[in-house]
């Protein structure tokens, strides 16, 4: 049965999409769960929709994935938390646009490393940030964000112009970004990814 005690570790470990399940040999129970879900639910992308939707949950604020996943961890529990959840992406230059690709083959000594570049440059804007996994971190912005974001995995492989954040929040936002591209495009660690010929984490 699944409660919201128990929804933490469903969300834990289940991957965000159903193409990429992390398991060598899932169990038959996790295979069955991901059948059931994607069978019955053609119109929701991932199992994360299929669980709010059925526990009757919204993305909202205090209730979406990254208030799940990092909400709880808080040395400081505050109603008003608002997470966003961010993942280390690359963006390649195309003739109109920038494609977006998501990074999955980051080493731990990589992820943590670019980690620290993350939070401590957000953290010059008084804003936490946590390490969940190598393509999940949590950002606490505080406060409810007026801005209007896509899941990563609507838009990699795809040009980002049209899925660029907005909203009334989003200068912010997207000075931030711009400043974290900066650092992360002068980081060792992406000048060796790319003399190894692999996609660097540049936003």
């Amino acid at each position: 049965m699944l409660t919201r005690s128990n929804l933490h570790i469903i969300i834990l470990n289940f991957p965000m999409d159903f193409q990429a399940i992390p398991l060598k040999e899932p169990g038959a129970t996790f295979q069955y769960f991901a059948k059931f879900a994607k069978e019955n639910n053609s119109n929701l992308k991932n199992c994360q929709e299929w669980l709010f939707c059925k526990l009757g949950l919204t993305t909202q604020n205090g209730e979406g994935l990254a208030a799940l996943l990092f909400g709880e961890g808080a040395c400081k529990k505050n109603n008003h938390d608002f997470w966003f959840c961010a993942s280390p992406v690359s963006l390649k230059p195309m003739k109109d646009d920038l494609k977006l690709t998501l990074v999955d083959d980051l080493s731990n000594e990589e992820s943590h490393k670019l980690f620290s570049i993350v939070r401590n440059h957000l953290a010059k804007d008084n804003i936490d940030v946590r390490y969940h996994s190598s393509s999940i971190w949590g950002i606490n912005a505080q406060r409810n964000q007026k801005v209007a974001t896509k899941k990563v995995t609507d838009v990699s492989n795809k040009t980002i112009g049209k899925f660029i954040i907005n909203g009334q929040d989003s200068h912010r936002w997207k000075r931030l970004i711009s400043e974290l591209e900066i650092l992360l495009n002068q980081h060792p660690v992406n000048i060796s990814r790319i003399k190894k010929a692999k996609n660097p984490v540049n936003s």
